[in-house]
């Protein structure tokens, strides 16, 4: 690493040295596709770009709340080692995450949000750092402290940090999309290919040996429609997820009796309940429930959220489906199964598109339904939530409000 802080350099040197590291750290960018390494080359190149001792680059994780991953550059194992636990967004490194905007600093340890500094690092006085941010989303944060000889991070500095969290943020959005995309991958077909064999099995079971007996045949044809029900199924929300993610979902509105358009849900899941054994219970309102919301979606998410309840409740056990008013504002519905149940630190990540929590489900799903089903709830200015305790089943409950707002918080 070049040294510029021991005296002047040479600008033409220096703009050249600057663009070979550039060129370089997007060579060694291009080589891998795993996110780890991706983060070490950003954060050793940030560190060579201004001369700093220290480099670091944290991630944001999916829920916001801190650091999924921490990357160092120029401390020794031994002193990471040392340093105990990492970093996990607070402190100094939130600040950049929340105010996203570049932080520099003559001497770290006098700024108040120090206090996140981990403990035994090695000493630090001058501090710069940027926000990880593409299309408005911050990714995370990079930083360098120390600058190499002495002395506070220039303005020149603080512009060669941002064009390398350019190529950060382009680096971990390509990362985490490949990640998605395999995830995806590996759901649908996993999925699509349950469905399918389902449907060759039992038409061949069919075509080779007829069944006499008319319950036989009432059998295998009744999962032959079961098959194609939730083939349909997925492919009808795998073409909403894509529209919401391309913004181009539209919703409308019209008036409806959300009684009338849950019951008619339930009915449609009765033949795939049947065929898992499990009792599907629907207890109607005393009344109509009156709303002006987007009955398609409506009953989308209602399917949505029984035939998950159907997949996780045993044999034999019910199912259970309430409509009714939520106070003067709008209308619940809430749907009950029998399985075993969700442990709190899993109940915001069923919600992530793919994301499967291991249980009794069965076959294994996509994990498409319920992260879709929550954003078509809150398209319409509505919400879902859980309830549950492990052992004792899972309640999800859908809240919609009696008017769909005009534009709607897609939170």
């Amino acid at each position: 690493m070049t040294n510029r802080a021991t005296g002047p350099a040479d600008p033409a040197d220096e703009s050249a040295r600057v663009a070979n590291v550039l060129v370089h750290t997007g060579l060694a960018l291009a080589s891998t596709s795993k996110l780890d390494d991706l983060l070490q080359i950003l954060a050793d190149a940030a560190r060579d770009l201004v001369a700093a001792r220290f480099g670091a680059l944290g991630v944001v994780n999916a829920e916001g709340t801190g650091l999924s991953d921490f990357i160092t550059s120029g401390l020794t194992p031994e002193q990471r080692a040392r340093m105990g636990n990492l970093p996990t967004g607070h402190g100094i490194l939130g600040l950049l995450v929340r105010d996203a905007r570049p932080l520099r600093l003559h001497d770290l340890r006098e700024h108040p949000a120090s206090t996140g500094v981990p403990r035994n690092h090695p000493q630090m006085s001058s501090f710069l750092g940027v926000p990880i941010v593409a299309a408005g989303r911050v990714f995370g944060n990079l930083y360098v402290t120390e600058k190499v000889g002495g002395g506070d991070f220039t303005e020149n500095d603080l512009d060669l940090l941002r064009v390398l969290a350019a190529q950060a943020a382009i680096a971990i959005e390509n990362a985490h999309l490949r990640l998605t995309r395999d995830r995806f991958f590996a759901a649908t077909s996993h999925e699509l290919g349950n469905a399918v064999a389902a449907v060759k099995v039992w038409a061949r079971h069919l075509m080779l040996t007829p069944p006499e007996d008319p319950e036989e045949l009432r059998i295998g044809l009744r999962n032959l429609a079961g098959s194609a029900d939730q083939t349909g199924r997925l492919i009808e929300d795998l073409l909403s997820l894509s529209k919401i993610q391309e913004g181009r979902l539209t919703l409308g509105a019209w008036d409806l009796d959300v009684g009338e358009t849950v019951d008619s849900a339930v009915e449609h899941l009765r033949l795939e309940a049947e065929v898992a054994n499990v009792e599907l219970v629907l207890q109607p309102p005393a009344g109509a429930l009156p709303a002006r919301l987007d009955g398609g979606r409506v009953r989308q998410i209602v399917i949505n959220l029984v035939a998950n309840a159907i997949k996780f409740t045993p044999e034999g056990k019910p199912v259970t489906v309430r409509v009714g008013a939520r106070g003067d504002a709008g209308v619940r519905v809430s749907v009950t199964d029998s399985g075993p149940g969700i442990s709190a630190e899993n109940q915001e990540r069923i919600f992530e598109p793919y994301e499967q929590i291991v249980g009794v489900a069965r076959g294994r799903g996509t994990g498409l339904g319920l992260g879709l089903s929550r954003q078509l709830a809150r398209l319409m200015g509505g919400e879902i939530t859980v309830v549950s305790t492990p052992g004792h089943g899972a309640t999800f409950h859908l809240d919609l409000p009696a008017v769909m707002p005009e534009r709607p918080d897609a939170r």
